[in-house]
């Protein structure tokens, strides 16, 4: 392993309920713990997302067919990535221990509980604005960028996510595996922002996710550089959302 962030996403997984079969064939249920519970519910959120583009959702907030398209999967996992609450801690009860403290983006959560409300926008029912890129393709010292002025709404903060789909590495002794490294940075007020908690591009993860604080006013600016492609071209996913006017 090359030190990248795992989990990317949580959810819940603790006592679910799901279905199962009774005596004589009848539907019943059971109560079950673990990822087998956990990853259907993400399988499941990822299926909205998809909906919510194919049907046209984006970018208005309301049902516009003629704007449905049919999203990436690199789109998909930036939305369920920008969506993801920081959680507090990771439950120990099963142990008898306390919470075990955890932080964004370290071995516990990745990037968060995902939060499909916050992931994605909704005419007069979200707090904030969010605005997609799918497909976007940079060629090796390109650079892509975009600015937004922040106005009023209930968002806390400013988050950008980007991932994409990295060529496969044929070495099993990479550190790091990165094939097509693209840097992801927002700029405000004359200060610099990178992804993942870190002060510096990140040259292990190809999602990569930058929040700030929403403060009204000034300008933000989001940039995305390729560096060292060794293909052609490389396609990526963007996903901005907060109290954003393009």
């Amino acid at each position: 392993a090359d030190g990248r962030i795992k989990p990317d996403i949580c959810a819940p997984g603790y006592s679910i309920s799901s279905a199962r079969n009774g005596l004589n064939r009848q539907c019943n249920s059971a109560s079950k713990s673990g990822t087998s519970m956990a990853c259907p519910g993400v399988a499941g959120a990822a299926l909205l997302v998809r909906q919510y583009f194919v049907d046209g959702f984006s970018p208005s907030g309301t049902k516009v067919p003629e704007d449905g398209f049919e999203p990436s999967g690199a789109l998909i996992k930036a939305v369920i990535l920008n969506s993801g609450r920081v959680m507090l801690g990771r439950d120990n009860s099963d142990r008898n221990l306390p919470v075990f403290t955890s932080t964004e983006f370290d071995e516990s959560q990745g990037f968060g509980l995902i939060s499909l409300v916050d992931g994605l926008y909704l005419k007069e029912k979200s707090k904030a604005k969010v605005h997609i890129w799918d497909r976007e393709p940079l060629t090796s010292g390109q650079e892509w960028e975009k600015s937004f002025k922040l106005g009023k709404c209930e968002a806390a903060h400013t988050s950008v996510t980007l991932t994409y789909f990295d060529k496969e590495n044929s070495s099993t002794s990479c550190n790091p595996c990165i094939v097509n490294r693209l840097d992801l940075t927002v700029e405000k007020d004359g200060t610099t922002y990178f992804p993942n908690g870190l002060t510096k591009a990140d040259v292990k993860n190809n999602s990569q996710r930058i929040r700030i604080p929403h403060i009204v006013g000034g300008l933000l600016t989001v940039k995305v550089r390729a560096r060292n492609l060794a293909t052609d071209k490389q396609k990526f996913a963007l996903v901005v959302s907060g109290c954003l006017d393009v």
